[in-house]
């Protein structure tokens, strides 16, 4: 599957593969960020991953974005686009006592335990981060859990807030404003600035959610 290349200013390229939202292009594009990784940080500047493509910003008086689009397209030409033989499997702990719980056991004809159950029994892999520092961005979601985001976004979204929306799960690192739906909160830190790396997640790792009580949830806030 050969992805498309786009020009999307003087110092950054659009590398788009086909197919959108799926584990086999998050493989994809893992793999070429890695190879890009290895790449002159003079040349590449950035690299901002999604779900079926990789925005690539690099320096242009370091090479003109001819010669640049060439050794791009020359990897693409030669490289198989291999997963990683390894990852990191994380386990999240989750109290399930959130806003949208009871809304969604109505609108998708499942009792709250068995929400709770179909949310924890996936494997998720972290295609990539982003929205704010440290969000996960985890699929795929079970097909009984996939519903749309909020019509109307909530103006405030606590830190630490295991949410829902289409094929997706993900947890919010800081207080924010979001639209996706609220099953519960966990008590771990997503985001240390002064940590190395800062992020609690990586793209790539395997992230399972496990439930816990009240009573537990408050002790790990205690023992941060």
């Amino acid at each position: 599957m050969t992805p498309t290349l786009h020009l999307t200013s003087e110092r950054t390229l659009l590398i788009r593969f086909s197919g959108g939202m799926s584990l086999s292009n998050q493989q994809r594009v893992e793999s070429l960020m890695r190879i890009l990784l290895r790449w002159d940080s003079n040349l590449i500047r950035n690299l901002h991953p999604a779900y079926a493509s990789l925005l690539v910003e690099f320096d242009p008086s370091q090479m003109s974005m001819k010669n640049f689009v060439e050794k791009i397209q020359d990897v693409l030409n030669v490289t198989q686009m291999e997963p990683r033989s390894s990852f990191r499997e994380l386990n999240v702990p989750v109290f399930y006592h959130g806003e949208d719980l009871e809304a969604l056991s109505i609108e998708l004809s499942l009792s709250p335990t068995q929400i709770i159950q179909l949310h924890c029994s996936t494997s998720y892999t972290v295609f990539f981060l982003g929205f704010q520092p440290g969000f996960p961005y985890l699929g795929e979601l079970p097909l009984a859990l996939r519903v749309p985001r909020l019509s109307t976004p909530r103006t405030q979204v606590s830190a630490g807030s295991v949410a829902i929306a289409g094929m997706q799960t993900g947890i919010y690192p800081r207080d924010s404003a979001g639209g996706w739906r609220i099953l519960g909160k966990t008590p771990i830190a997503l985001f240390t600035p002064n940590e190395n790396p800062p992020t609690t997640f990586q793209m790539g790792d395997r992230v399972k959610f496990f439930p816990i009580d009240e009573v537990e949830f408050n002790s790990f806030q205690g023992g941060k």
